[in-house]
Formats: structure tokens, sequence, C-alpha cells
């Protein structure tokens, strides 16, 4: 038994045999709506929402106001093939919208676009010139300035000033014998400052009070003019004078033969000292002071006496700040003598120290205290060591430890204590021959002046600034700014401070459609132009005098160029860029900037460009040869790279960018063009000269809801076709449209016929459509005695053949089985026409095969 159904209908491969074709495929499938599913019609196009006003068939279409939603607002169209692009200039509230292919490239927004009939209506050139005529620049007549000297006595200064002192003024040199003394009396404020210089200098300089200071102008002015201006405040020692010996500190010793010993006791010993402590002090001539227990706590000052008057002269004990130094009296000197201290508590030594001489000779040693330096503070130390004097400044405050700095004078300093040190300042030097001398003093005082001085100038420097001149056109126009590359560069002109140029010779603006409002002036000085002014188009001279710290921003527009008048194919790309090409030639703008298109930002093909189509940031170059990628955030850093798949491009009418690929019509077939990977998207399905019946070059193609909708014009036949992305299908609809336009915010396809109507895409009612199955062989001579057509609605004509012959028609109006005539055969075919849905069809050879589907 045997039965041929199908319960998803495809679209056609006229490529593949017909008997080869997959089951749901066609040899026929025309006005189908929908692929791989139900057998469903296609409607045709709505009523019409718009006729367009130019004469002649229309070629493009694009539907400006894009903020509005309407069927009827507001259609732009041509005659020819033009390429629109909307703006991307931040903050457009004109929409603006420029556009190639209509002459050379322009530029349009709404007041403009929308002011006549035909839209756009008006339009400018999308760019401006460079001006013809570089800038004549010449420097004005100048005579310098001449400026007093002028020195500012501020505030703080003033409240410096005594009458002890006064002030000194020159107006010639600092020389002593050239200064003025401006006596001050009474109570010093910045008024009685100023009145007592006027009342004596009023002829060589003048003094204005000022913010609470004293502001001193000298009456001549120019470079000549000198201003020199003096107080005292205070003194400072003359080390060149005679120095003056205090009495106090007055400290000198000399080295001996051999060393005797000195124990220092810490001011850390002498305070663990306490009620009962027993001392024990030896030489080495015998026990000096032998386990005497002390009776009170001691500091250096109270324990030094105590020892002292228990050693009968045997010992010495002297306080030295808050530490104790023991030397031999009547025992304990020389090479071999000792000293030795314990202190017990109880029966424990807390504390024992012992010193011994040596055989070796003695530096000469002082012992120095905080008093000592005290005496000297803010003074001078005498210091002889050996006979070679030296004075070190002792600033105050200063303690004990500032002594250490007297290592540099062949001297060795060590601390002893912590809360009152003591210094032990001795000789590097040995023996009876070496000395040392601490005495404090001063060196006599001189006055202490603040100084302060001027020079009057004059405007003129010596060397003048050596600068050269451009200028831009600038359209200010609807919210947007045009500027112009630069004119070439104005002739160069020596300028000095404060010297003002003119520039004249400036160009004419240029004529047609062009607009200019206003001139832009820039000045060089180190290969940089800066911004000077701006001034009216109609203003043809300009004056600078503008310093060089009040200089605007760099010159942008130094290699801008308007876009070749033979640009085409306008294109946009995100972050602001839109692309376009002439010839082999891809030009780009500078991001934002839709008007200005550099030379540099040209890439050149091998191949002639047909037309461009995007994919994310890619631009996507169709060729008469290779496809090209033009990939990059930046025009100034692109990359073009070769596709993978060598299909040159027959239609530039045909390039449609949908779903991340740009499909277009080669001579072999429907190109699909992917970074993941390109390919012929009908090579299944047509061979090379199946598809030329289409004439590839004629094909115009659009795309709504993930079809690519196409229109070809044979010459002797118009038609379309579609294709859908998702399903791979392929079907031909009976439609022909001029040109259309996809409205991606409203989801839309609208079509321009040659009656200049415009009408929407799938909006009318449903054509009759004609689907034809493939062959089914079979594998032997067989007959089909029933049939049976699944529809949504009724009647539906179903057609069958046998062996290529029509054996049966039969109007369908139910779902009910019917019977087909008794006719063998081994070719099977079934057609099916109408425009209701259809579900599924099924031809038989007992009802028993139908009943169980």
């Amino acid at each position: 038994m045997a039965m041929l159904s199908v319960k998803q209908f495809g679209g056609i491969a006229p490529k593949i045999p017909a008997r080869y074709l997959p089951d749901n495929n066609a040899q026929t499938a025309v006005n189908v709506g929908s692929l791989n599913t139900s057998l469903q019609p296609l409607q045709t196009v709505g009523s019409t929402v718009h006729t367009l006003t130019k004469v002649g068939v229309p070629q493009t279409i694009y539907r400006f106001g894009q903020d509005t939603q309407s069927d009827s607002l507001y259609w732009f169209h041509w005659t020819q093939d033009v390429d629109v692009a909307r703006s991307q200039i931040p903050g457009d509230a004109s929409e603006w919208t420029f556009y190639t292919g209509d002459g050379a490239p322009k530029a349009t927004y709404n007041s403009l676009a929308l002011s006549g009939a035909n839209y756009p209506s008006v339009s400018r050139p999308l760019g401006l010139p460079a001006p013809s005529l570089p800038a004549s620049a010449s420097a004005d007549t100048f005579t310098a300035d001449d400026y007093p000297a002028e020195v500012f006595l501020t505030s703080a200064h003033v409240s410096q000033l005594s009458t002890t002192y006064g002030i000194l003024i020159s107006t010639t040199t600092d020389d002593a014998a050239e200064y003025t003394t401006i006596t001050l009396t009474g109570t010093i404020t910045a008024a009685s400052v100023v009145s007592a210089i006027n009342a004596v200098l009023s002829a060589d300089v003048t003094a204005t009070p000022d913010e609470g200071g004293v502001l001193i102008e000298t009456v001549a002015t120019g470079a000549s003019a000198k201003l020199f201006v003096k107080f005292q405040t205070g003194t400072t020692y003359n080390t060149e004078g005679t120095f003056t010996y205090d009495a106090t500190p007055n400290l000198s010793a000399t080295g001996t033969s051999d060393s005797s010993p000195y124990l220092i006791l810490l001011d850390s010993e002498i305070g663990s000292i306490s009620s009962g402590d027993k001392i024990y002090l030896a030489s080495n001539s015998g026990v000096v002071i032998n386990n005497i227990a002390v009776s009170s706590t001691h500091t250096a000052a109270t324990f030094a006496p105590w020892l002292t008057s228990r050693m009968s002269g045997q010992l010495v004990a002297t306080a030295y700040g808050s530490c104790v130094i023991i030397t031999p009296g009547t025992q304990g000197s020389g090479a071999n003598g000792s000293i030795e201290y314990k202190r017990t508590v109880g029966s424990t030594v807390r504390y024992s120290t012992k010193e011994t001489g040596s055989e070796s000779a003695a530096p000469a040693r002082l012992f120095v205290t905080q008093s000592n330096v005290d005496d000297v503070e803010d003074s001078y130390l005498y210091i002889n060591v050996n006979g070679v004097v030296d004075y070190l400044f002792v600033p105050d405050p200063s303690y004990v430890s500032y002594l250490t700095q007297l290592a540099t004078y062949g001297l060795t300093v060590q601390l002893y204590g912590s809360v009152s040190p003591v210094a032990v300042v001795q000789t590097n030097s040995l023996g009876t021959g070496s000395s040392l001398q601490l005495r404090g003093g001063s060196f006599p005082s001189e006055a202490v002046y603040s100084l302060q001085s001027a020079e009057g100038y004059a405007d003129q420097d010596e060397t003048p600034e050596t600068r050269v001149y451009t200028y831009t056109w600038v359209n200010k126009e609807s919210g947007f700014e045009f500027e112009s590359a630069p004119a070439a560069p104005s002739n160069e002109v020596a300028v000095v401070s404060g010297q003002s140029v003119t520039l004249s010779g400036l160009a004419s603006v240029p004529g047609g459609d062009y607009v200019v409002t206003h001139r832009r002036i820039y000045r060089s000085v180190t290969g940089t132009y800066l911004y000077v002014g701006e001034i009216e188009a109609s203003q043809a001279v300009f004056t600078d005098n503008v310093d060089p710290e009040d200089l605007g921003e760099e010159l942008l527009s130094l290699t801008w160029a308007e876009p070749p008048a033979t640009l085409k194919g306008l294109t946009n790309l995100p972050n602001g860029i839109m692309a376009g090409f002439t010839g082999r030639d891809v030009y780009m703008c500078d991001p934002y900037h839709p008007h200005a298109w550099p030379v540099e930002y040209i890439n050149s093909i091998d191949y002639p460009i047909v037309g461009l189509g995007r994919m994310d940031t890619t631009l996507a170059v169709l060729t008469t040869g290779t496809p090209y990628f033009i990939q990059g955030s930046h025009p100034d850093s692109m990359a073009v790279v070769k596709s993978d798949i060598e299909q040159a491009c027959v239609s530039k009418r045909s390039i449609v960018s949908m779903g991340g690929v740009v499909i277009y019509a080669s001579p072999d077939g429907l190109i699909a063009l992917a970074l993941s990977g390109s390919k012929n998207l009908t090579d299944t399905m047509f061979t090379h000269d199946q598809w030329q019946t289409f004439v590839p070059s004629s094909i115009h193609g659009y795309h709504q809801d993930g079809k690519y909708i196409g229109f070809y014009d044979t010459g002797s036949a118009q038609g379309g076709f579609m294709y859908d992305l998702q399903s791979g299908q392929f079907i031909l609809h009976s439609l022909y449209a001029e040109a259309g336009y996809t409205d991606i915010q409203r989801d839309e396809l609208f079509l321009a016929f040659d009656d200049r109507t415009v009408k929407k895409w799938l909006d009318g009612s449903f054509l009759s459509y004609t689907w034809k199955s493939k062959k089914f062989t079979l594998p032997q001579i067989m007959s089909f005695a029933c049939a049976q057509l699944e529809a949504e609605t009724y009647p539906v004509t179903m057609k069958v053949y046998a062996d290529g012959s029509l054996i049966h028609t039969q109007t369908v109006a139910n779902r009910n089985p019917f019977r087909l005539p008794a006719v063998a055969g081994r070719d099977w075919e079934v057609q099916l026409e109408g425009s209701s849905e259809v579900f599924s069809m099924a031809v038989a050879q007992s009802m028993s095969e139908i009943a169980g589907g």
C-alpha cells in the first residue's frame, strides 16, 4: 500500500530535479506567505498611504520625521538610487539627515526639508570648502607704553617698620650712599608711611595706600627706572668684627702625662638611692667611705656635698647637672690610681662601678653642663683646641646634646645622664701639650634689612614673535556647526607683546547652495593653530589683540575636507561614523562631524565598489570582485580584511543589512556576508543559469520580519521573491514594486510603485497562491483511489498529475475524502491553488489509508 502526504509546505529549489526534492519542497511556490509550516497565502499590499509628488518612477523612498508615528508623513523620494543616513549628532533636535546619489552629497533638516512640496524641498551641501584665499596679516602701528618701577609693602611689612630705623629709598643703585632715610614717628600705619615718603621724595617717587599696604612707584618710567626700598628688621652678628668674651662660661684644661681616673654616677643611680642604703667608696690607697648608710634620698646637688663631706679631700665629688663626677683628691690619682663605688641594700650589692687610670697620657678634658650651654645661647662659643681657634654659634634654645657638633673641631664629646645631661669634652690629642678652652662671647651686631627692588619696563620685548594666521568657514544652523578646513597660511608677521595684527584680504563666502554664517580665526606661533576669535561671515577685516594666555582650543579641522562630489552609498556606522564610496575608495567622516571627510581616512580596495552594508561595527564593502570587511572603532585605525567568499555584487540596490549579515545579489545567487562565515544562500536552489533568469543586476531588496524581500525586472517580466533567513526557503510572488523602505521603529515595510503610490507590504487581501509538490516517483506503476485536503476554509483547488498529465481537478469544498479516477502511473504530482490556509494534503490507494493518516 502507498500514500502521498504533505504536512509542511516548503519553497522551491529548481536546481534539484523534481523527483529528488525533499517531500515538503515544491516545484512551484508562488504567493506563498509562510514556509515550512502550513500552506498560507501571501497578502497583497494595502491601500495607498501616500502619493509621491515628483514626476517619474520612484527609485528611493525614505520616511522623514521618524519621531512622528505616521504612514503618510513625511516621504522623501527620488527617481534615482539614493542612500540616506540620519545624523548621530549629540542633542540633534532638528533631525539632520544626509544623503548621497542626488548629485553631490547633501544635508537637510526639518524646517528645510519640509519647506516645499517635494520632499526634501531644500538641502545644503554636506560640508564646506576651505576658503580660497589666505589672509593677509599686517602688524598694526605700535608705541610701547612705559611703566614705572613699583614696590609694594604689604600690611605685614608695615607692621615690621619702627621709628628707630625708618625706611631707606633709592632710585639709582643699592649703594648705601644713594639711599635717602625716611624717618617715621608716632604710631606707624600705612597712611603715616605714605605721608612720610611723599613729604621727602615726592619729586622721585609717589606713595599711595593699597589694601592695608603701601604702593611705592617711581616718577620715572621705562626700563631705566629703578627703585630700591629697604627697612631694618633687626640685627645680626658681624663675624668680621672683634670678638668680645663673656664672663661665663670660661672653661679650660690641659692634658697630662698620665691619666687619672674619674667616675661618673648617673642620675639613674642617684635617683635609686633610698634611706638606709649603704655607700662604699675607695681608692687604690684604701677605703674612703666604708658602707656608710644614707639617711634620705638625693639628687646630684645634695649627693655630691654629702660624699665630699665624708671623704676629707681624699676624693672629690662634684655635681654636673644631674650627674655626680668623682675625681682624685689626695688619693687615686695617676696611671695606677683607681676609684671604686658600691651601693648595697642590706647585704645585696645593687650598684657597683670602678674606674682606673692608665699608663698612657691623658687628653685635655672639660665637663660641660646645661647651665654652661644656657650662658652662651643666642651667642657664640669660643673654641681653642691646641691653639687653633674656632667659633660656634649656639642658637636659643640649645641643649647639651648640641655640643656633639664640637666633634668637627678635633674633639670627642660624650653625653651622660638624662634629666640634665653633662658632656665630657676632650681633645683627641694626648699629653701635656694638649689644651682646650671653651668660652662664651659674641661678635658686634649689624643691621638686618628687608630689601625690595624693581625696575620699570616697556611693552615692547626685544625679541618679537613670528605669527601665521588662517581661518575657516563656519555654518551655525539649527543646532549644528559645520566648520571647513582652513585656508592656506597667511604671510608671516613679526609681533611684539601688546601689538595688534589686522587680517584682511579674506575670501568671499562660497556661492551656490553653501551657507556660511561665520569666519573662525586661528593663529600659529609654534606650529599649532589656536583659536583667536569668531566674526560674522560678512565681516571682511579682523583685528587680533588677544594675549597668548587667552587663546582657545587647537584647530580641529586642519585635515578635514568636504566629501567628494561623486560620493555615494552613504551608510551609518556606530560611534558617530558615516561611510561612503567613490570608485575603489571608501571614505569615512570624522566621528560626529558628518561634514568632515579627511583624506587620511580613505581605504582603497582592489576592485570598483558597488555598494556598502554594515554588521555591528563592521563595514561590508561589496565590489565587482571580492567583498571586503573594514573593521574598527575609529576611522584612523581601521583594518581592511578580505572576505571569505569571492562573489561580486551585481546590483547596489540588492544590498540589505539584516540579522547581523549583509545580503546581496551576485552572478551565482543570493550571498550572505557574515563575520562568522559567508555563503551563497541559494547555492542549493539555483544553478548559475537558473539564477540569471531573474537578471540579478535588476534586483533590489528590502527586509521585513527576518525575510529578504526581492524584486526583479527581466525586461519582459517583473516579479518578486522572498527568502526566509530562518528556514532557508525561497518562494516567488507576483508583486512588483519600484522602491521600498523598512521602518524599523514601526516594524513596517513600505513599497513605492510606478504610479507613485506608497503602500504597506502584507497589508491587503490574500493573494491566490500556486503550490506544486515535488515529483513523487514510485517503485512501480500504480494508481491512487482517493485524496483528502485539510484547510482552514474552502474551497481550494487540487490538481493531480500522473506521469506529467493532469488526471483530475477537484474543487475541494470540505475535509471529506474524495475519489480519484482509476489512472495508473509512476510519477505523481499535486498542485494546490487558492487563498485559504492548508494544513495537509494526502493521496492514497484506499479510504482506510486516508483514515489512518
